[in-house]
């Protein structure tokens, strides 16, 4: 009975340290089989065994996220502009219109900030629109279509101009493209005030006289009119009583002074620069408008006419001009 005890406690014991010896061997074994490197495994193995001895299920769930950016827009398809000229005194509307494409569909495409610049490297001349239009016509899901028109000013300078077109999507990303220039050209034009000249208490003897009125010139177009280029045409002035007698032209003398005998002497039907007469281009509205005065001075009377009135009625009138 004894004996049967102490077997029954042995073999109890050994059940014990076999299941010991296989435990050891299965944490011992992936060290064993796997390089340094595989150390991740190792891991992978060892929570198995754990899931094995703990009943555990051998799988698990995992959680996603993942944000999808927005992509920016891109403008394209600016349509050529011709050359262009100012238009004297006022503005000149210049249209074009661009394309809009955004991936992420035409409603991710911001409407209200369409916008279009003229600028050239010459200076620091601006214009711009900030309000283009969307037209109606579609071009497909990506792919927006806009109008553009931006004034151009009669002293915007000649020269090349560049086209920039814009827009930003709802999220805010920008996209430009100034890829496009059109020629604005150079035109020569200006104005006048008064278009009319009197003199008083002239008699056969008299001498420096300056008309009652002074003549101011303003450049209304992009040209700018440079040194000696503001020039008079005179015409001898005719009887109006006995028309064969004539004040001459060569007794007028012009000046940007106020004051005889410093101008330029007049010839009959000959065109005479006005030293050193100029009118840059600019705004002739603005209190600091370019401008140009000129002074007409009858320096004597024509020997020997007659008392009556001349006027440029029967010969012709004065031309005054810029080159």
């Amino acid at each position: 009975m004894l004996f049967y005890n102490y077997y029954i406690m042995n073999k109890k014991r050994g059940v014990v340290i076999l299941r010991i010896i296989i435990l050891l061997m299965l944490l011992i074994i992936p060290f064993v089989s796997a390089s340094f490197f595989d150390f991740p495994n190792i891991k992978e193995v060892n929570l198995n065994i754990k899931n094995w001895i703990t009943g555990k299920a051998t799988s698990a769930t995992t959680t996603l996220n993942i944000t999808i950016g927005n992509t920016a827009p891109i403008v394209n398809n600016i349509t050529p502009i011709s050359a262009q000229s100012v238009t004297a005194g006022s503005i000149t509307n210049v249209t074009f219109t661009f394309v809009a494409t955004d991936a992420d569909g035409v409603s991710n495409i911001d409407n209200t900030t369409a916008s279009g610049r003229f600028n050239i490297s010459a200076g620091d001349d601006k214009r711009f629109n900030s309000s283009c239009k969307v037209l109606p016509t579609v071009i497909s899901t990506t792919q927006a279509n806009f109008s553009c028109t931006i004034a151009l000013w009669y002293w915007d300078p000649s020269g090349q101009w560049t086209v920039n077109a814009s827009i930003k999507d709802t999220p805010g990303a920008y996209a430009q493209n100034y890829s496009t220039n059109f020629s604005l050209g150079s035109t020569t034009a200006m104005n006048m005030t008064p278009t009319a000249l009197t003199w008083s208490s002239v008699g056969p003897l008299s001498t420096n006289t300056l008309a009652n009125q002074n003549i101011t010139i303003f450049n209304i177009a992009n040209k700018n009119i440079t040194a000696n280029n503001v020039n008079v045409t005179a015409i001898s002035m005719q009887g109006e009583t006995t028309t064969t007698e004539h004040l001459n032209a060569s007794n007028f003398t012009v000046s940007i002074a106020n004051a005889c005998d410093t101008g330029a002497t007049m010839v009959n039907a000959t065109t005479i620069s006005i030293t050193p007469s100029n009118i840059t281009a600019g705004n002739f509205t603005a209190s600091s408008a370019p401008q140009e005065e000129l002074f007409f001075c009858l320096e004597e009377v024509t020997a020997g006419i007659s008392q009556q009135s001349y006027s440029t009625t029967g010969a012709g009138a004065w031309t005054v001009g810029i080159i």
